[in-house]
């Protein structure tokens, strides 16, 4: 699972759903936190798993809203599925 996180994601009762059945799932969930985004356990209601989740995963981080930086996202998260562009 790509998991885009921004500033209001995880304020969607839906996208919270989606992750727990992503972790239910044992399915590889690859957070990419973009517009400035950082993950505050205190700023969210969330469950300890997924708390544990986005605390504890290597995440891609896009450090600014350019094309350069989307880029270099893409070519990070391509390589954690072992393709090198």
């Amino acid at each position: 699972m790509i998991l885009g996180l921004g500033q209001d994601t995880l304020s969607s009762e839906v996208v919270k759903q989606e992750i727990e059945w992503a972790v239910d799932a044992n399915a590889t969930i690859i957070p990419i936190w973009h517009a400035r985004f950082k993950y505050e356990a205190n700023n969210w209601n969330l469950s300890p798993r997924v708390h544990h989740l986005l605390a504890n995963t290597h995440t891609i981080r896009v450090l600014e809203e350019s094309a350069l930086a989307y880029n270099n996202a893409i070519v990070e998260l391509l390589n954690r599925f072992g393709v090198t562009p």
